[in-house]
């Protein structure tokens, strides 16, 4: 599994707020067009912004490269921050999925 990480840092934690919101209604609406297999996006109380974009395969990392120089460009318009972003392989990941295990008597 390959991983688009970029970690945004924002002067304010509103501004940050409103830049997850916005990232996570784009970027929700590609996950489909784009394969995603997983999307994380999570936001930090000092105004960190940490989004995590998950592939099966390296083509579609390098088809979201594009996507996600739009997403920065986009919020470079409204938003002073400063980013991080690197590609990488996962080498360890777990979710625990939920599920509903219960049996209703009758």
């Amino acid at each position: 599994m390959y991983a688009k990480c970029q970690q945004f840092k924002f002067h304010d934690f509103n501004s940050a707020k409103i830049a997850a919101s916005y990232c996570g209604d784009i970027l929700g609406k590609q996950i489909d067009d784009l394969n995603m297999a997983g999307l994380n996006i999570f936001l930090g109380k000092d105004g960190e912004l940490s989004i995590i974009v998950k592939f099966e395969g390296i083509e579609e990392l390098r088809a979201y490269d594009k996507h996600s120089r739009d997403l920065r460009k986009d919020l470079n318009a409204s938003f002073n921050f400063t980013e991080v972003k690197y590609s990488g392989v996962c080498v360890f990941s777990y979710e625990n999925e939920a599920t509903d295990i219960s049996i209703a008597a009758d």
